[in-house]
């Protein structure tokens, strides 16, 4: 006996469509649910839970993945006013992330870690370096030609200063975010090499 399509349900959240099947096999009902990011429950208990953690709910369904593949084991999502944070390892470099939870059109999703301030290493180092301000500009210009924004979050230490990139939630691409992690990598190296 082929499987014989009995009904389809289909539902949007947050961008995702979750389907469910009812189908008639040989061994009789089967129910196939197809999506990334939902809990399943038969006869009241939950059955699957692919967000191990409570605060999940909080994130939006078309980021947990990426928040939760790259969740050190050491870091707790904690739930603040607004927002929720987290540690999140990304390309061996752990960012510290704000999530926005509020329903508004702007929320973001908000990554903290240092970078490099070229007019600190020359004023510690007395060294004049090539084009540093030329890069600096090309480094925010390419980062918001990606279509995100990095900017100053607050003073560091003597050669650098925390930088936060700030993604709009509803222009997040895990892809994107990457080239900018990536970037932001290759520039601190880059300025490092002339602190030494």
């Amino acid at each position: 006996m082929k499987d014989k399509l009995l009904n389809t349900f289909s539902n949007e959240s947050n961008g995702e469509i979750i389907r469910v099947n009812f189908l008639e096999t040989e061994k009789g009902l089967v129910i196939d649910i197809n999506g990334n990011s939902m809990d399943v429950f038969i006869n009241g208990e939950n059955f699957f839970s692919k967000y191990d953690k409570e605060e999940y709910k909080y994130i939006p369904n078309h980021i947990r993945n990426f928040v939760s593949s790259r969740l050190p084991s050491y870091s707790d999502i904690k739930k603040e006013a607004g927002h929720i944070e987290c540690d999140l390892s990304i390309e061996g470099r752990d960012y510290f992330t704000k999530i926005s939870t509020q329903r508004a059109k702007d929320n973001n999703i908000v990554f903290v870690e240092y970078l490099s301030e070229y007019e600190l290493v020359e004023e510690n180092t007395d060294k004049k370096i090539p084009k540093a301000k030329e890069t600096y500009n090309q480094l925010l210009k390419d980062i918001e030609n990606i279509g995100y924004k990095l900017e100053s979050s607050h003073a560091g230490n003597d050669d650098y200063s925390w930088y936060q990139l700030i993604v709009p939630i509803n222009k997040f691409e895990e892809t994107r975010v990457i080239e900018c992690i990536k970037l932001w990598e290759q520039y601190n190296k880059w300025l490092d090499g002339f602190s030494k």
